[in-house]
């Protein structure tokens, strides 16, 4: 199993107020905005093959600093470990500073040395950059590491932060051409970036070339990922593909894998009817196939259930 280092990066970015970078002290209420992002290293070999951000928390938070003091503290579970940053300002009445005290902190139960920074300043709204990085702590394998930034707001752009593919891998398998040249075309491919945001980057890749049709190569490629999933695309003659992404133990938010393969069957050009699904049942494996109505795309979506839990998202649509 590969191991993996999860870095926990807290942005509490800027006191802002408005359409400005100021703090609004008129009324004794701080604002701040704060991002937390938690970004995951999968490791192989001892070297990482990939980096993922697996969610992102962002909220703009009040501190109220009528009483002299105000302190913001927010806790986040991901994997079972508990994550914590915790944000105070203080000022007293006799004195023109402010106090600014920060904290990360991570661990099962919270009870690890916390890192801690303080500084004064006079004006909040030219607070500098500042980073508490928390001490390493072992974590299923691998390392993960906490850090807290607080600060004037910066041009982070989310969606810098989202999951990319990172597709650094070589496909096993016969005829190396077609492994490539399939490789590039679905590196990208909106389901396994998707998976990628889930469960990190792939870890392993095959496939292999199954038929032949009008001097056309036929087959199916996989993108293993952890947590035993996996992601296929087949091709069948004359003009069949079939794209899927499976959890062997079940997706854990089935809304959002629901809601995900709609969107990226729409995307694909399908219409899909999400009324009235053909229903096939064999044993514990119930399949809900909802088909797009087009005379001649052939496409369909489908919904694998497992003793009643969701496993398996794909569509399939002419080529």
């Amino acid at each position: 199993m590969l191991k993996y280092i999860l870095v926990l990066g807290v942005f509490a970015v800027g006191c802002a107020s408005t359409n400005t970078d100021k703090s609004s002290t008129a009324n004794n209420v701080v604002q701040i905005s704060r991002y937390i992002t938690i970004n995951t290293c999968y490791t192989g070999q001892g070297k990482c093959i990939g980096r993922t951000v697996k969610n992102i928390e962002e909220a703009n938070i009040k501190l109220d600093m009528q009483q002299g003091t105000a302190r913001d503290i927010y806790k986040l579970e991901d994997e079972g470990i508990v994550f914590q940053s915790d944000i105070r300002i203080t000022k007293k009445a006799d004195q023109d500073e402010y106090l600014v005290y920060i904290m990360i902190h991570s661990g099962d139960r919270l009870n690890r040395e916390a890192r801690i920074r303080t500084f004064k300043i006079k004006d909040l709204s030219k607070m500098p950059i500042t980073r508490v990085l928390d001490k390493p702590i072992k974590f299923k394998g691998g390392t993960l590491q906490a850090e807290l930034v607080v600060g004037p707001r910066m041009a982070i752009h989310i969606a810098n932060h989202r999951s990319q593919p990172n597709i650094l891998l070589t496909c096993q398998g016969q005829d190396s051409g077609w492994l490539s040249e399939k490789k590039e075309a679905l590196k990208n491919h909106e389901l396994i970036k998707y998976a990628s945001s889930v469960f990190g980057p792939a870890t392993g890749c095959s496939g292999k070339v199954i038929s032949h049709f009008e001097n056309r190569k036929f087959g199916e490629m996989t993108f293993d990922f952890n947590r035993k999933a996996f992601f296929k695309s087949e091709a069948f003659p004359p003009e069949v593909s079939m794209l899927t992404l499976t959890v062997e133990n079940g997706f854990s938010n089935e809304k959002e894998a629901i809601l995900k393969i709609q969107e990226v069957a729409k995307n694909a050009g399908l219409k899909i009817k999400m009324n009235k699904p053909e229903v096939k049942k064999s044993g514990a494996v119930e399949t809900k196939t909802y088909w797009d109505p087009s005379e001649g795309v052939n496409g369909r979506l489908f919904l694998v259930y497992k003793n009643s839990k969701l496993t398996s998202i794909g569509y399939g649509m002419a080529l």
